[in-house]
């Protein structure tokens, strides 16, 4: 028969085995959900990053599209002409708005993976020294310049456009990679700049 000391410790026995089973269960419990809202934060995070890019790459590929459309190479030679057989020609050009998107994502432009806000970055600061470039040459001053100025100014201006569309066409490519990546499950955290060779 069982002392009343053994029955005791006996007791304590499973109590210490019940809360040491309730703290690995507790434990794991807590891991668990850790993990899973870290997934879920990633998933989360990981939409939102293709979400912007997405929209970035739309307001690019409209404009692409135009530039494209517009035949730059041709603007450039029929304005060229116009210039040399009118010395008062002064082209008309249009105020354009195409950072519409960007203007309301830029806040969240450090969202995006390293590689793709760079030409991102560039194409929309191309974009910005054309709309400099556009007002300048709507003003009276342009229009006062010398038939000879006001014609190299535009050959830069049809210059800058010609570049746009390259620096547009680069980040359209870029990305549309980084979105396949993200869209394939790759993490959107950015690699600190010393480690972008990939090794």
């Amino acid at each position: 028969m069982n002392s009343p000391v053994d029955a005791m410790d006996d007791r304590v026995t499973a109590a210490i085995i019940a809360a040491a089973v309730s703290a690995v269960v507790a434990v794991l419990s807590w891991v668990f959900a850790f993990f899973r809202d870290e997934r879920r934060e990633r998933r989360r995070r990981r939409e939102r990053v293709i979400d912007v890019q997405k929209a970035i790459r739309a307001e690019i590929e409209t404009h692409v599209y135009q530039l494209e459309r517009d035949d730059l190479d041709r603007v450039a030679e029929v304005v060229a002409t116009l210039f040399g057989s009118d010395p008062g020609y002064v082209p008309f050009i249009p105020r354009e708005r195409h950072d519409v998107i960007f203007a309301v994502l830029v806040g969240d432009i450090q969202v995006l993976p390293t590689d793709t806000i760079r030409p991102v970055v560039v194409y929309y600061d191309i974009l910005a020294t054309i709309d400099a470039m556009t007002e300048d040459m709507r003003s009276e001053r342009y229009g006062a310049l010398d038939p000879e100025r006001r014609a190299l100014f535009f050959a830069d201006y049809m210059d800058t456009k010609r570049n746009l569309l390259r620096r547009g066409q680069k980040a359209i490519e870029s990305l549309s990679e980084s979105i396949a990546l993200l869209e394939q499950g790759a993490s959107p955290i950015n690699r600190p700049v010393a480690d972008q060779s990939g090794r």
